[in-house]
């Protein structure tokens, strides 16, 4: 079984291709300027808790995801691959005793866009390794949304909420897609047909583009479990694959070795006007998190950690 406190889980395959340079902005998001270090935490909806696979408790959650500084996105400090058992306890105290506080309030970002606090009520664990706390929202939260708390405002950048519900016809085109990318893997055609998208979202992640389409897709067959988590951009009308996270598992009956990763949310951590890109993805009796960033002229992973697990 796996535990993501102690180990490093494999990254999925991951195939990213880019997507073009940006163009100069046509406006400005609203930098909101404060602390220089960021802890993010992941905001989880009532009944569909990160652990979702026997306990989806009634409440809402915040899970934290990574550390955010001028240096990059990093592992919260004792969390790491490297601590011992008495390592552990002493960071998961020590955060739970400063993060978990009851009434301490997060500001809270949903879709790229502020909208106001999450307020702690008390540590609630979800799992046999887990630091997560029960929270008050603003506002329920729908069961396919998931938002970002932050315990302070570094140099986040906040922009009106833009995403909008993708139309039937974006549904079509990226479950063709989505079967295009399994072809390419040897999939053959006709078992393609098969494929379910299980989550779809049309996001903003700045003025340079149109709205990119992000979702997760599922194929079974007799020999294997294919997962998709695919982020499309708009070239010239047709979809162009930004990030592509592919992974196949062996064991059809109880997925041990499955991978499945899902959008989680997207916020501007830095403020250079392109949102991140933040994921959860889950394993057998674990889940973790992953950032992405767009460098270079390309989307890259840049984070892969936190969550937890049995």
């Amino acid at each position: 079984m796996k535990s993501t406190r102690f180990y490093l889980l494999a990254l999925s395959i991951l195939v990213i291709a880019s997507h073009g340079n940006p163009r100069s902005a046509k406006g400005q998001s609203q930098k909101i300027v404060g602390t220089a270090s960021i802890v993010a935490f992941a905001v989880w909806p009532a009944g569909d808790g990160p652990e979702f696979q026997d306990h989806k408790p009634r409440i809402p959650l915040l899970d934290p995801i990574a550390v955010y500084s001028r240096n990059g996105f990093q592992d919260l400090p004792g969390f790491d691959a490297g601590s011992d058992q008495k390592a552990y306890d002493l960071a998961f105290n020590a955060f739970e005793k400063r993060y978990f506080r009851r009434g301490s309030s997060y500001p809270y970002f949903l879709r790229g866009a502020a909208r106001g606090s999450v307020v702690i009520r008390e540590p609630y664990g979800v799992d046999c390794v887990s630091t997560t706390a029960s929270v008050e929202l603003p506002e329920p939260l729908r069961r396919e949304e998931r938002g970002i708390a932050l315990n302070s405002l570094g140099g986040i950048a906040a922009h009106a909420d833009l995403d909008s519900p993708p139309s039937a016809a974006q549904r079509m085109a990226f479950h063709d897609a989505a079967a295009a990318v399994l072809q390419t893997k040897g999939v053959s055609k006709m078992a393609i047909q098969g494929i379910k998208v299980l989550a779809l979202h049309s996001i903003y992640l700045g003025s340079h583009w149109p709205n990119f389409l992000a979702g997760s897709a599922f194929l079974k067959q007799k020999d294997a479990l294919y997962d998709l988590f695919i982020v499309f951009g708009q070239r010239n009308g047709r979809l162009s694959p930004a990030i592509t996270s592919y992974h196949r598992a062996a064991d059809v009956e109880d997925g041990t070795d499955d991978t499945q990763e899902y959008l989680l949310s997207h916020l501007d951590f830095d403020g250079d006007g392109i949102d991140e890109i933040i994921t959860t993805r889950f394993y057998y009796e674990s889940w973790d998190y992953t950032i992405y960033k767009f460098q270079d002229g390309a989307w890259k992973a840049v984070f892969n950690g936190s969550g937890g697990g049995c």
